[in-house]
């Protein structure tokens, strides 16, 4: 792959981000979609540094690590979603009233 490819691609990996961002904003797709992203720069970065005749391992290395910074930035947003209280559900039963609490008992006063 030439120079101009490489660049081409880098260039392309970022009009998809900003693409899978336009189409669902939300957090967990921009943290998938910045984790692919880091990935496919890095691969593209080594293949760069190979063209220019330096050691691309090193950015091949690294390109999963530098994804997890992604995880590691949504950290806190991740934790606060887990731990938000849960949306109070109406509890639905098979059993009707009478099912339920019984008959009333006639006479009886509280």
């Amino acid at each position: 792959m030439s120079i101009k490819g490489i660049t081409q691609d880098i260039v392309m990996n970022a009009k998809g981000l900003a693409f899978a961002m336009s189409c669902d904003p939300s957090d967990a797709t921009a943290q998938a979609a910045l984790m692919e992203f880091l990935q496919k720069t890095y691969c593209d970065l080594a293949s760069l540094a190979w063209q220019l005749g330096a050691d691309g391992d090193v950015f091949q290395r690294e390109a999963v690590p530098a994804s997890e910074l992604a995880g590691e930035a949504y950290f806190e947003l991740n934790r606060e979603r887990e731990f938000e209280a849960p949306a109070r559900r109406q509890t639905y039963s098979t059993l009707n009233h009478r099912q339920q609490f019984g008959s009333p008992v006639v006479g009886a006063t509280l």
